[in-house]
């Protein structure tokens, strides 16, 4: 009798308890966790160029007021909606040797930057434009905004260069303006020019110099702006060797 009265309580247990859901969860893909992880970053690449060249003084118009009209013009025709910042950040140090130029952005202002660039070089604005290096895909910004500074770096830091060394000339003169992106990076125009105008007690050891920007001018193995534009910025047409490209041809057999 007891073993019938537990055995029928637990019958009436397991009647009053719900019925367990088979019912498929939805499954997290690897789409979902990629944009958890951006959280409000854009989808769009973040892009890195560093530039450096000369000015012509006779037409008038100074390296540092060319480039601010033109970013700020990129900066109003962008979509504020790809990145919570301006569209182009990045810091432009002028020498006395030429002018180097750190630039991040959206592949769309970008490209209207290069072409700008080539606007002003056949115009005699801007001369002897080199590209040293491009990133195509930068994991963050070094730069909250735009800066712009006027000064003079007269340090010694000239590299011997050839097959070896020159990967690492390039990769220091980048790694410079990271350096100096978490320096003065999120800091207004007016206080970054006041620190960088300070180089020699607070950057003394990593500051561009005028012989370093010389030597970059220099140096024939760097493309120049059309060379770069030719090979990145310029559209190819792709021919097709048959009409037909899908299903392909079957494997010949040997």
């Amino acid at each position: 009798r007891y073993t019938h009265t537990m055995g029928a309580e637990a019958d009436n247990a397991l009647a009053l308890m719900p019925a367990p859901s088979f019912a498929a969860e939805p499954q997290e893909t690897l789409l979902d966790v990629v944009l958890q992880q951006r959280g409000e970053k854009s989808l769009q690449p973040l892009c890195r160029l560093c530039l450096a060249g000369s000015s012509n003084a006779s037409q008038g118009t100074s390296v540092g007021d060319w480039h601010q009209s033109t970013v700020r013009k990129i900066d109003a025709s962008g979509d504020a909606d790809l990145e919570p910042r301006a569209p182009l950040t990045g810091l432009l140090l002028t020498l006395p040797s030429g002018w180097i130029h750190f630039l991040e952005g959206h592949p769309p202002s970008m490209s209207e930057y290069l072409q700008q660039l080539t606007t002003a070089e056949a115009a005699g604005i801007l001369s002897s434009i080199k590209v040293v290096s491009c990133m195509d895909d930068a994991p963050a910004r070094s730069f909250g905004d735009w800066l712009a500074c006027l000064v003079e770096v007269a340090r010694g830091n000239y590299m011997d260069v050839d097959d070896d060394t020159l990967p690492k000339l390039l990769a220091d003169t980048v790694i410079v303006f990271l350096q100096l992106g978490k320096a003065v990076g999120e800091d207004t125009a007016e206080t970054a020019s006041q620190k960088l105008a300070e180089w020699e007690t607070r950057y003394s050891d990593f500051m561009p110099s005028n012989e370093r920007v010389s030597q970059l001018l220099a140096l024939d193995e760097l493309p120049t702006l059309q060379e770069f534009i030719d090979t990145y910025e310029s559209s190819e047409e792709a021919t097709s060797m048959s009409e037909v490209v899908w299903p392909a041809e079957p494997t010949l057999a040997y």
